[in-house]
C-alpha cells in the first residue's frame, strides 16, 4: 500500500459521462484526455503506473457499483473510453509503457475495456499507431476505432454525447461525473483542490500472478452499431447469441450446443494452421498410398499376362 501526489488535475485527464450518455450495447462511457496523461508520463514514469494501477482497479469497483444498482441480472462486465490524441507525439517511454501494461496489468483486468474511440486525430497519428500496433496484441488493436465525429456521433446517438464530440449535450467538463462523485476517498470527491493538494487514494498493487486519416494507414475502421456477432470482440457473452432488445444472452447460457460450438471455435482459431498442415500430410500419404497400390496391381497383372 501506498500513496502518492498526482502532479495533475484527475478531471482534465479523464471522467466519466453521465448513465444517459451509454453506447448502444449499455456500457459507460470514459472520457479520456491523452495529452494530460503524456504529460504526467513525462514527469514520473512512476507516478504514471501507480495511476494507471488505481485507474483500473478503480473502474472494477465502478463497475461493479454500477451493476448493483441498475438491479438487472446481467451484470456490467465492460466500459467503453473516447480518447482525445490531439496535440499528443510518441515517445519511447509510453511504449515502455503500454508494452508494460499489456504484458503485466492488462491480465489482472481482462475484457474490462470493451472499445477504444480515437478522436481529434489527424495523419500524423496514423505513424504513432503503425508504432503501436507491434506492442499491442491483436485483441487489443480490434477494440482501436478511428471514428470522424460524424461517425461517433451516429454510434452513440447526439443525445449521449457532450457537444465536445458533436453530441446535443453541454461540454463534458459542465456534465455530472457519477465516476468522482461516488468515490469513497474524500480528496478526489472535493473538485476545489489545487492540482498540487490533490492527492490520490491508497494504491494497491495487484499480486503477480498468471477524421482524416490516409488510406495507407490501415487504420481499423468503424464498429457495427448492430447487435454484436456471436464470435465478435464486442460481445459481453462470447459465443452466445444476445438477444437485439436486451442484449443479454438469448438462450441463457446453459445451452451446452453453444459451449460446444464455442470450444470448437476456439480450438479451430488455435489450431487451425497445424490442423491443415496435418490433414495436407494425410492427404498426400494417402494420395501416394493410392498410386502405389495401383502400380502394383499393374505390374502384377503384366506378370500375369506374360506368365500365360
Amino acid at each position: 500500500m501506498s500513496s502518492m501526489k498526482c502532479p495533475v488535475d484527475l478531471s482534465d485527464m479523464f471522467r466519466v459521462l453521465p448513465s444517459s450518455c451509454r453506447d448502444p450495447l449499455g456500457r459507460p462511457t470514459l472520457v479520456f484526455n491523452l495529452s494530460v496523461f503524456f504529460e504526467l508520463a513525462s514527469r514520473s514514469l512512476d507516478d504514471t503506473k501507480d495511476l494507471i494501477l488505481w485507474l483500473d482497479d478503480t473502474m472494477r469497483w465502478y463497475l461493479r457499483k454500477v451493476s448493483k444498482e441498475s438491479g438487472q441480472r446481467t451484470p456490467v462486465l465492460q466500459f467503453v473510453a473516447i480518447v482525445n490524441v490531439q496535440g499528443v507525439t510518441l515517445s519511447s517511454s509510453v511504449t515502455d509503457l503500454v508494452t508494460w501494461y499489456y504484458q503485466d496489468v492488462q491480465p489482472h483486468y481482462p475484457g474490462m475495456m470493451g472499445a477504444v474511440f480515437i478522436q481529434g486525430h489527424s495523419w500524423t497519428h496514423s505513424r504513432m499507431w503503425n508504432v503501436l500496433k507491434r506492442v499491442l496484441p491483436k485483441s487489443a488493436q480490434n477494440k482501436v476505432s478511428f471514428f470522424s465525429r460524424e461517425e461517433l456521433v451516429d454510434y452513440f446517438g447526439a443525445n449521449a454525447l457532450p457537444e465536445d464530440f458533436g453530441g446535443s449535450l453541454p461540454a463534458s467538463s459542465t456534465l455530472q461525473d457519477p465516476f468522482f462523485e461516488q468515490l469513497p476517498s474524500k480528496s478526489l470527491r472535493s473538485r476545489s483542490l489545487s492540482s498540487s493538494e490533490r492527492s490520490l487514494p491508497q494504491l494497491q498493487t495487484p499480486e503477480p500472478g498468471p477524421s482524416n486519416l490516409r488510406p495507407q494507414a490501415r487504420l481499423p475502421t468503424r464498429l457495427d452499431t448492430s447487435v454484436p456477432a456471436v464470435y465478435s470482440p464486442f460481445n459481453p457473452f462470447f459465443g452466445y447469441p444476445v438477444s437485439p432488445t436486451s442484449l443479454n444472452p438469448r438462450y441463457g447460457r446453459r445451452r451446452k450446443r453453444d459451449l460446444l460450438r464455442t470450444l470448437a471455435y476456439l480450438w479451430w482459431a488455435k489450431w487451425k494452421g497445424t490442423a491443415i498442415w496435418v490433414a495436407m500430410v494425410i492427404l498426400v500419404f494417402w494420395f501416394t498410398r493410392w498410386r502405389l497400390r495401383m502400380w502394383l496391381n499393374r505390374r502384377r497383372q503384366m506378370v500375369i499376362q506374360r506368365t500365360q
